[in-house]
């Protein structure tokens, strides 16, 4: 220890401030010369604002400043600095790096102290000290109803609500009219304005375009402490293993940190919508380039559209997450020892919205057998995403080749057509019609018309990971769903009153488990070794990242039952008799077809339908409520 010498107090305080002024001032222009290499995203920028925050003991705390996209470290050391807040350096120690791990410390036990704890759904507060505000975000060319229904559940859960859309949304703000209060954006926009928000909804996750989603992982909008970012995943073993996100390693860190929560072992499954895990304390580290640098990172939650999906997507990041802990116990993140076991807590939402048969309506006009006709199936009108020879099977016994006849209705195709063969069969032409590129008010509109959608799923993807576009805009209309059994379990939010279900084909086998494949997944992805971890980099550079990678990936690890669910048989397996005065088989495809038929029934069944549709609705808010919680 140093000998001090004896002076005088007045003398001790003089020689003191002197001191920390000319420290004070030799840190910050070592900052500002480092920080011109860091893009304004260093470290020493970080410590600089961790020590304005918490070493000013005897000035009291100062207020937290307002961040800005274009807010370098240094401008905003400046910015607290005019408003009065006297920097006094406190401590000294004499290696830097010691400093920089120091305050990267301290800045994660900031955060961690600033995050409340999980909401759960007695407990959950609504917004209270100030109004929300929160994006929703869609870069990509699709999934505009997504957006439409993120944006109505978050704005009546108390959010002020912006979109961030693509400039061609298929003409969904003119349906959006009515009832949004916010502002809609460009999609290009919103890196600028990201840091304002509490939430950000990106509803393509990950998209193929990674940038904007990618920059807003990093935390390079220099977000506050509270910012969530909630992820709507539609393929979700892309989100380890895809082109976008799986090849780089700080991020698949970065969700293990976040998203993966450790404690006690307890129930499973994630599809009750319950309230999200309070996110872990942690921080994303950038890619590892020369002279990048990590920012404080926004807290990430994950959400489906589907319960099933939410179950595998909960099962295989539990799993994943476990064999990767297994693989590397001394690995960072902490935790995972002594009996606990991973949980991930994935919510879903429904796509729905607001919306009525007439133009800028509200409500929906009551069903009656003149305004119903048809049989319906909606989609991308192509055999390899709908099974179409099922239907035709099921839709040539003569019971409902007669109804058909009779009504002078069609089998009704809706959706984006591209010429492709369908293997219509002859004596069905003439009831097959298509109608293709309509605008969202339209394409509502003959889907509400319709006595059923029907799903004609082409495999077992809408019902184990991919949440299927039919039954939400079934829902959307107030229309029942055509579909085999094994769908209402996957989407148990569905009710027998507005469906016509029939028995799955013994030929299609039974039906999957989302938990048990999710689990699949998980495992798969984590056993790929580093050799076929840098094949799958090689391969995504060079075919430009195309899903189909990712396919093959988990099928060479997996068998390719978690990847790729099984396929439906040709035909549906609706073979029944085919006398003119025959009647489908109970439980058959073609059965539940003439069932729809009864126009009393039918209307019923549209009925229910509606009233589904309200109570998806208030389910979507409760979710969205809680969602917003943590960041209240």
């Amino acid at each position: 220890m140093r000998q001090l010498q004896k002076v005088s107090p007045q003398h001790a305080a003089k020689r003191g401030q002197a001191a920390s002024l000319l420290l004070a001032a030799l840190l910050l222009l070592a900052l500002l010369i480092s920080g011109k290499s860091s893009n304004g995203a260093g470290w020493r920028e970080q410590w600089l604002l961790s020590a304005l925050r918490l070493n000013t003991s005897r000035h009291g705390a100062p207020a937290a400043p307002t961040a800005r996209p274009d807010a370098g470290g240094s401008g905003l050391a400046l910015a607290q600095e005019k408003q009065g807040v006297e920097v006094d350096v406190i401590v000294v120690v004499e290696d830097q790096q010691a400093q920089a791990a120091d305050a990267r410390q301290q800045l994660q036990d900031a955060r961690a102290g600033s995050q409340p704890k999980a909401a759960t759904p007695a407990d959950a507060p609504r917004p209270q000290d100030r109004q929300q505000r929160c994006a929703v975000y869609n870069g990509a060319l699709f999934h505009s109803d997504v957006a439409a229904g993120m944006a109505w559940a978050f704005q009546e859960a108390g959010c002020n609500v912006s979109t961030y859309l693509h400039k061609d949304t298929h003409g969904m703000q003119p349906v959006m009219e009515p009832w949004f209060r916010g502002q809609h954006r460009s999609h290009t926009q919103l890196l600028g304005d990201a840091a304002q928000y509490d939430v950000i909804v990106l509803v393509t996750f990950p998209e193929h375009r990674f940038a904007t989603q990618l920059s807003l992982l990093l935390g390079q909008h220099r977000p506050p402490p509270h910012q969530r970012l909630l992820l709507v995943t539609h393929n979700p073993d892309r989100m380890l293993c895809g082109c976008e996100v799986g090849p780089q390693e700080w991020l698949l860190d970065l969700l293990a940190e976040q998203v993966v929560h450790w404690g006690p072992a307890a129930g499973g499954g994630a599809a009750t919508g319950a309230a999200p895990g309070a996110p872990a304390a942690g921080r994303g580290e950038g890619p590892p380039a020369a002279g990048a640098a990590a920012v404080l990172s926004p807290s990430i939650q994950f959400l489906t559209l589907a319960p099933c999906a939410s179950d595998f997507t909960a099962a295989m990041l539990e799993t994943w997450a476990a064999a990767r802990r297994a693989g590397s116990i001394s690995g960072s993140g902490g935790g995972g020892g002594g009996g606990q076991q991973p949980r991930a807590v994935v919510p879903w939402l429904a796509p729905v919205m607001p919306w009525s048969r007439s133009a800028g309506g509200l409500g929906h006009a009551a069903a009656t057998p003149d305004t119903l006709q048809h049989l319906c199936i909606q989609g991308s009108i192509n055999p390899h995403r709908r099974d179409y020879a099922g239907a035709f099977a099921a839709a040539l016994h003569p019971a409902v080749l007669a109804q058909l006849r009779a009504r002078n209705e069609s089998l009704l195709l809706v959706g984006s057509y591209r010429g492709a063969d369908l293997g219509i069969p002859k004596a069905l032409q003439r009831y097959v019609r298509i109608l293709s590129d309509l605008s969202f008010q339209d394409y509502y509109r003959t889907l509400s018309q319709c006595r059923a959608v029907l799903t004609a799923f082409s495999s077992d993807v809408y019902i184990t990971k991919k949440a299927s576009s039919t039954l939400a805009a079934a829902l959307q209309v107030g229309t029942p769903v055509l579909t085999e059994d094994s769908v209402l379990a996957g989407y148990s939010y569905l009710s027998q009153g507005a469906a016509y279900s029939y028995t799955r084909p013994a030929t299609s086998g039974p039906a999957p488990n989302p938990v048990a494949l999710g689990a699949e997944a998980g495992a798969a992805v984590a056993a790929l070794s580093k050799q076929e971890w840098h094949g799958l980099r090689v391969r995504c550079k060079k075919e430009g990242g195309r899903r189909h990678l990712l396919e093959g990936a988990l099928a060479a690890a997996s068998g390719g039952l978690a990847s790729a669910p099984s396929s439906k048989p040709a035909g549906g397996g609706a073979a029944e008799g085919r006398h003119a005065d025959a009647a489908p088989a109970p439980g058959s495809y073609a059965a539940a077809l003439l069932a729809a038929f009864d126009d009393a029934a039918n209307q019923a069944a549209h009925a229910a339908a509606w009233q589904l549709k309200e109570q998806v609705m208030q389910h979507n808010v409760r979710a969205a409520r809680l969602l917003m919680s943590p960041s209240s």
